[in-house]
Formats: structure tokens, sequence, C-alpha cells
């Protein structure tokens, strides 16, 4: 049986996924307040994919909660 992956739900744990601040900072190319202003209003539409792929990639299971969603139900197009 295939071994769960880890939710990721929050910016935090997104954070922690890809190893500190400064490397999901350098993923995104942020800078200055960009970071806390994702941790405060979300994750710009612009880099959903983008951050859905990566934490995938990382061997993460992205939740709906991340993308301000309440489930995958509210995504435009299922």
């Amino acid at each position: 049986m295939a071994k769960a992956k880890p939710r990721v739900s929050n910016i935090s744990q997104a954070v922690k996924a890809y190893g500190g601040p400064q490397k999901f900072a350098d993923a995104f190319n942020l800078s200055g307040n960009d970071l806390e202003s994702w941790t405060k209003c979300g994750v710009p539409r612009a880099h959903h994919l983008g951050l859905y792929v990566g934490l995938q990639r990382r061997g993460y299971e992205p939740m709906a909660k991340l993308f301000g969603l309440k489930s995958w139900l509210e995504c435009p197009g299922v």
C-alpha cells in the first residue's frame, strides 16, 4: 500500500515543504514583504498552478484550503 503524502493546507506548511522562507521566495521570485502578503491575503492566482505542481513534485498533497477554497469542487471547471 502506498504511503499517504503529507498534506499542505496553509502557507507556513508550503514554505516548510520548500525548505524554508528563502528557498520559497527564490522559487516564486518574491521580495520584501511578498511572503507576508501571501500569508495574509492568500496565494495570488498567478501562482496557483506553480505552487500546486511544486508541492506535488516535492511529495506533498496540496489541499483546497491553501488556495482559498473549501473543497476542490469549488474549483472552476470541476
